[in-house]
């Protein structure tokens, strides 16, 4: 029995990171951002799958972590957080926003955006 054929050509992509994320808030000041969801060929607005859930997570490498939850509503995501939330967080800190279709399944949870956040002046 000989082993089926294997495509040579190309290279394969087996990509779960993250895509690009920039977040500027000045601290103990409100910060609210609404992201529309969109179809990436077309642009035409697009409704999350039903029963997306969302979270923001900051983390600055002490094994602490600020997790708040966002708001999807149909084809909108939003992040509200308030002055005293900003506060806390560090300059440089690695925000991460996640998606889960899952019914909220706490296993579940799939990171979208990610970067670092920068302060405003």
């Amino acid at each position: 029995m000989t082993s089926p054929a294997t495509c040579t050509c190309g290279t394969v992509h087996a990509n779960g990171c993250p895509g690009r994320l920039v977040i500027c808030f000045t601290p103990g000041y409100l910060f609210e951002w609404e992201y529309t969801n969109r179809n990436r060929e077309t642009g035409a607005v697009e409704a999350w799958p039903d029963g997306t859930t969302a979270r923001i997570r900051f983390s600055w490498g002490t094994g602490t972590e600020l997790v708040i939850p966002a708001i999807v509503i149909v084809a909108e995501l939003t992040v509200f957080m308030t002055g005293a939330e900003t506060e806390q967080i560090p300059r440089g800190s690695l925000a991460t926003i996640d998606l889960n279709y899952d019914a909220g399944d706490p296993d579940m949870w799939r990171p979208w955006r990610q970067g670092h956040v920068s302060r405003c002046k």
